[in-house]
C-alpha cells in the first residue's frame, strides 16, 4: 500500500497504523505466497499474497488467521485495514483484504 494512496483516503495517524500493521506481517515466510497470474502477469510466479479475513461461504477464517505464529499480527492487520476501509466508504461490504507485496498494478481493460 503506497503511503500517499493510503493518506488520500484516511488521516495520518491511521495511515500509520496500516502502514505499520503492514510492516509487522512476515512477508518472507513461504506459506504466506500464493500464485497469482492476474496480479503477476506470470502463470507460474509464486508472489507474497494472501487473503486477511473469514470465507464469506463457510466463515471461517484462512488458516494463517488463527495460527499462534501469524493470528496477531494478521488479526491486528485486518482491523486496522478493515477500519480504514470503513471509515473511508462505510457502506462498502467487504468480507476479505486481499495483500500482494511489491506487485505493480496495472489496470487491465476489457
Amino acid at each position: 500500500m503506497h503511503s500517499s494512496l493510503v493518506k488520500s483516503f484516511v488521516d495520518d495517524d491511521t495511515a500509520r497504523r496500516c502502514t505499520r500493521a503492514l510492516r509487522d506481517i512476515p512477508w518472507h515466510d513461504e506459506r504466506l505466497r500464493s500464485l497469482r497470474p492476474n496480479v503477476s502477469g506470470s502463470g507460474s510466479a509464486m508472489i507474497p499474497s494472501f487473503v486477511l479475513g473469514r470465507n464469506p461461504r463457510t466463515g471461517e477464517a484462512l488458516w494463517y488467521m488463527h495460527d499462534p505464529e501469524f493470528e496477531e499480527c494478521m488479526g491486528r492487520a485486518y482491523e486496522i485495514l478493515a477500519g480504514a476501509m470503513r471509515a473511508h466508504d462505510p457502506d462498502f461490504v467487504f468480507h476479505q483484504i486481499t495483500l500482494n507485496k511489491n506487485v505493480q498494478y496495472v489496470q487491465t481493460v476489457v
